[in-house]
């Protein structure tokens, strides 16, 4: 029996604008970097309609199929395009061969990666372990496509499929790309072959070390994320903030930021967690914030935070996790090479994996000294340099890294009530554990 393709657009059309928030639909839109309409109905409020849309409506025939994917996909707003997408993943038994022109419009029209991502592992991933041979022969096609999204979903199509990876496939679709100074490019590479590298972990890091010239640093960051490399990356590094040109400083963490989701998660640092649970709420200050992870946890706690990164970008993804959150955040795009607090106002002033070279680093711990208020703490976490020979990950050049006789040396005019190494457990892939320092002082009254 077929099913009233224009009812179940009704249904979802009438049930997201219903659902819909006007503050998250713009703040949905910012983070998305898009002129498109949401409703602003966020991922967990889509899901109770999404179950009742494929109960009421069921599809059967591929005719169904096509038609209730295709008039979702048409419609303005960009959770109605996620059902689209939602239901051609759902409707396993229609993925095929014969609807991959339809993808094939869908990832061309929506042109951004919270369309084509699902696109490329879900559906066009299934068909090519269905029908391999006919799917292999229009990915090679897409490889090397001018649409830059299609070239994408050649890379990434295979995430999902662990065992059954075509290997040759993989490694030469990313060598293929490797010259490209697309950020979506390096970024699919990277993240494509470390999807396969928890299946097969010594072939993907012989094929990375092999060609290791190839790579930009990002798509060795994520190829490598799980495996245990130190060392062996020779190539261009990110520059810190203290870089002597700050707008090429902050180019490359922009770059680095506008990614899928969360670089670091949206969890706080585990260090952070540990040991600032249970500090009373006061003024707290997040130098060198990222993202905002720790400074949103910290501000759900109660306390009231401002937080300071270079990137413009770092800091829009903070303010949409704290929307997110319920939280307010006073989140500050500046240089800390430059950048100079308020004095002595802050209970708590933390430093995250700060790691900039001597001269700027300098520059950011005075900085804290001086912002910290008396009795009040400065938190700090960073690499340790016995992480460089004798741990996993962190910076490579070893003026990034720190040791306890620099921190006493920094923060000599505080009170420092705890300074060690400590160790976080070895990522999957890795035969040693990362070494970090954390310090933990306070300002006398």
């Amino acid at each position: 029996m077929a099913i009233a393709v224009d009812e179940l657009v009704r249904f979802v059309a009438e049930e997201l604008a219903a659902a819909g928030n006007p503050r998250d639909a713009v703040a949905m839109a910012a983070y998305m970097k898009t002129e498109m309409p949401f409703h602003g109905v966020k991922k967990p409020g889509r899901a109770p309609i999404f179950r009742e849309m494929i109960s009421r409506f069921p599809i059967e025939s591929a005719s169904d199929y096509r038609a209730a994917v295709a008039a979702l996909w048409a419609l303005p707003h960009r959770e109605e395009k996620y059902f689209a997408i939602g239901l051609a993943g759902a409707c396993r038994d229609h993925i095929t061969l014969r609807h991959v022109d339809l993808y094939e419009r869908m990832i061309v029209e929506g042109a951004w990666w919270d369309f084509v991502d699902g696109i490329a592992a879900d559906l066009i991933g299934k068909v090519l372990l269905d029908e391999r041979v006919e799917m292999s022969h229009r990915l090679d096609g897409w490889i090397d496509h001018e649409n830059m999204w299609l070239r994408r979903t050649a890379i990434i199509s295979q995430l999902r499929h662990k065992e059954a990876t075509d290997e040759e496939r993989l490694f030469r679709y990313a060598l293929r790309r490797a010259h490209e100074k697309e950020f979506f490019i390096r970024k699919a590479i990277g993240w494509a072959l470390r999807e396969y590298a928890k299946t097969a972990p010594d072939a993907v890091r012989e094929f990375v070390l092999a060609n290791r010239a190839a790579w930009s640093g990002l798509t060795f960051r994520e190829a490598t994320k799980h495996l245990d490399v130190a060392g062996a990356w020779r190539g261009p590094t990110m520059p810190a903030m203290g870089h002597p040109d700050p707008n090429a400083a902050q180019a490359a963490w922009d770059e680095r930021y506008t990614t899928e989701g969360f670089v670091f998660g949206v969890e706080p640092n585990r260090f952070v967690a540990e040991h600032l649970t249970d500090l009373p709420a006061g003024r707290v200050l997040d130098l060198g914030s990222g993202q905002g992870r720790n400074a949103v946890w910290l501000a759900s706690r109660g306390h009231t935070v401002t937080a300071v990164d270079l990137s413009p970008v770092a800091a829009e993804h903070g303010r949409t996790l704290a929307e997110e959150e319920g939280v307010s955040v006073e989140f500050v795009t500046a240089d800390l090479a430059a950048w100079r607090p308020e004095p002595a106002a802050y209970d708590l002033v933390v430093l995250s994996y700060l790691q900039l070279p001597p001269e700027p680093r300098a520059v950011a711990h005075a900085a804290a000294c001086e912002a910290v208020a008396p009795g009040g703490v400065v938190f700090l976490i960073a690499h340790h340099l016995d992480n460089l020979e004798h741990g996993f990950g962190g910076p490579r050049d070893p003026a990034h890294l720190f040791t306890e006789d620099e921190l006493r040396r920094d923060f000599s005019g505080l009170d420092i009530e705890r300074l060690e190494q400590v160790r976080r457990p070895a990522p999957e892939g890795a035969t040693v554990e990362p070494i970090d320092v954390l310090m933990i002082a306070r300002r006398p009254r």
